[in-house]
């Protein structure tokens, strides 16, 4: 049984995580902080204008930063304009109007096409359509527009760091769910590039970013490298991402890390079952304030799964198809495996047309997305194999064993991870 703690210090080769002080406001923050206090300082020694005077300005002063959060707010990021049409197509699906979901999807993709090539508006929108379109199984076109907005982001990048990393990241995991390890690394590896220039103090004469920003940005960027080795069977490296993200937690803000919390510990459950150990999953479950966050309820599920709870499993499978349901298809990549986890609990439920079912639209899903059968596949048919044949449909189990033959006989494509995400431990 693998180790659990990952409160141990290990030497880091490439560290992005911080605890360095710095600049906390970012390069604005600091010109705006210290120019107010030169300011104050001018008026009152070299001016020798009465403190009365100079307090009696204050109310400009208000209105003039009042006005220039509403520009960033409504004018710059389209808060009451273009952002709510970009919005519209995610709240209707979750209401249920799937038509009306895809109608304004479309008039929000022509608004945003309606900018500029390289303006950043446009990337904005794209990158919130992007999500979307993923959503409803369209995962060519989602990566199209990812690769579009990563595009208009990069140039701007020194300017808006956050909006990069954003679009970076979502591209990322479109690769990670279709098992293209070595894209996922090579954009991820981008989001690493970007944040260990922000958090440099150098960095900050040319980077708008806050210390505590870029260390919120840097505790979601281990959950995804955890996630992605995980998905590698790299446990150790997974395990060593997760020690990362666990000395940058009690950094962040109550804010940031209560809207992250549950999240980082169905990753750090899904760390704790992949080595086999269930009651340290449950431990760190235990420890989500929504136990039906999405993430949270497939640990459940899995969970369930390895101790042979069938029923429990399914009803906590099908609460999380409800949940993805109001975003858009079941029939996408994100979700092979849960539909696969669906489809062993029905069947451990006797439900054993249900599961067959099950088990052939994750086959669908596996075939339509081009997902490639790796060692892991061929298991899952080597389990799944007998009971196909039991149902008596011939003409799948037969299917099945030449894959399955495929696979064993084709050589093992290699999966490298990359210098920069690789970390080692201290030698004794």
């Amino acid at each position: 049984m693998a180790d659990s703690s990952r409160q141990k210090n290990s030497r880091r080769d490439i560290d992005i995580s911080t605890h360095q002080s710095g600049p906390k406001f970012g390069l604005r923050g600091n010109v705006i902080v210290w120019g107010a206090f030169l300011t104050l300082f001018v008026l009152l020694y070299y001016f020798q204008l009465p403190l009365w005077l100079i307090f009696s300005l204050v109310p400009a002063v208000i209105v003039i930063l009042v006005g220039i959060l509403v520009w960033k707010i409504v004018i710059k990021r389209g808060i009451l304009t273009w952002m709510r049409m970009v919005m519209k197509p995610a709240q209707l699906m979750a209401a249920g109007d799937a038509g009306g979901a895809e109608e304004a999807c479309a008039k929000a993709l022509a608004r945003a096409r309606s900018f500029a090539t390289g303006d950043h508006r446009r990337g904005i929108m794209l990158c919130e359509l992007a999500m979307f379109v993923k959503n409803q199984g369209r995962q060519t076109e989602a990566i199209e527009l990812y690769e579009e907005c990563v595009g208009i982001f990069a140039t701007d990048a020194l300017r808006e760091p956050f909006d990069y990393f954003v679009s970076l990241n979502n591209y990322g995991i479109c690769f990670i769910h279709v098992k293209d390890y070595d894209a996922a690394q090579r954009t991820l590896e981008k989001a690493i590039d970007m944040i260990m220039a922000a958090r440099k103090r150098e960095a900050n004469q040319i980077m708008v970013m806050a210390l505590a920003q870029v260390q919120a940005l840097e505790f979601v960027l281990h959950l995804n490298l955890a996630f992605l080795f995980m998905e590698m069977h790299e446990m150790r490296e997974a395990e060593l991402q997760l020690r990362d993200a666990d000395a940058l937690a009690p950094l962040l803000s109550k804010k940031t890390f209560t809207q992250w919390n549950d999240h980082y510990r169905a990753i750090c459950a899904a760390w704790e079952f992949h080595a086999g150990n269930l009651d340290e999953a449950d431990q760190e479950l235990a420890k989500a304030t929504n136990a039906e966050f999405p993430t949270c309820l497939r640990m459940r599920a899995r969970l369930c799964l390895a101790r042979g709870q069938f029923a429990e499993a399914v009803k906590l499978l099908r609460k999380y198809q409800a949940a993805e349901k109001k975003k858009g298809t079941l029939h996408r990549p994100d979700l092979l495996k849960a539909t696969l986890d669906y489809a062993d609990a029905l069947y451990g439920d006797c439900k054993h047309d249900e599961g067959l079912a099950a088990f052939v639209e994750a086959r669908s899903i596996a075939a339509d997305f081009k997902v490639p059968p790796d060692a892991d596949w061929a298991k899952t048919l080597e389990q799944w194999l007998p009971r196909v044949r039991a149902a008596q449909p011939m003409e799948l189990a037969e299917l099945m064993a030449s894959e399955i033959a495929q696979i064993k006989t084709s050589p093992n494509k290699a999966i490298t991870i990359l210098d920069k995400f690789k970390r080692h431990e201290d030698k004794a």
